[in-house]
């Protein structure tokens, strides 16, 4: 094998911007289990602004309960100043449903409660799956992207 011939596999940069410390954990552990990536967290919109000023990753996965104010400064920054493409994945934790706690009282009969994407695999591998074709689409040619994973 000739020096040209052998690729030496790129580790995409992923920008994540959860508030929720115990989500963002949750999240950065799902990105390891599916890709191996670099994973900056940023606690909002208007943090992963700087964080995209010093380096474009290749994706970024926003929280659904990222305020639409900050949402749309992300989204216009991005637009304004980056050259390329780069894929934004809405994130939501799960809502469950747990009847057995509902209050009657409170005229509740059933209770929501938010949880983690990673309770459950189908959402795991359906979160997985999905950025492994924004990374793959995203990089095409030019990367290289490792995307092995044990989970394909």
């Amino acid at each position: 094998m000739t020096a040209s011939s052998q690729h030496t596999p790129r580790v995409p940069s992923i920008l994540a911007i959860e508030p929720d410390p115990d989500r963002a954990h949750a999240l950065t552990r799902l990105v390891h289990d599916y890709i191996d990536a670099k994973v900056v967290v940023s606690a909002s919109a208007s943090v992963a602004v700087a964080v995209i000023a010093k380096q474009v990753p290749e994706l970024i996965l926003m929280s659904a309960f990222t305020p639409p104010h900050e949402e749309r400064a992300l989204m216009e920054y991005l637009r304004q100043t980056t050259q390329v493409n780069v894929p934004v994945l809405m994130v939501s934790p799960i809502i469950e449903r747990h009847p057995e706690k509902a209050s009657m009282s409170s005229g509740l009969y059933r209770v929501l409660r938010r949880s983690t994407a990673t309770e459950t695999v189908p959402m795991r591998d359906a979160l997985g799956a999905s950025m492994r074709v924004a990374l793959e689409t995203a990089l095409g040619d030019a990367g290289g992207f490792n995307g092995a994973s044990s989970h394909v």
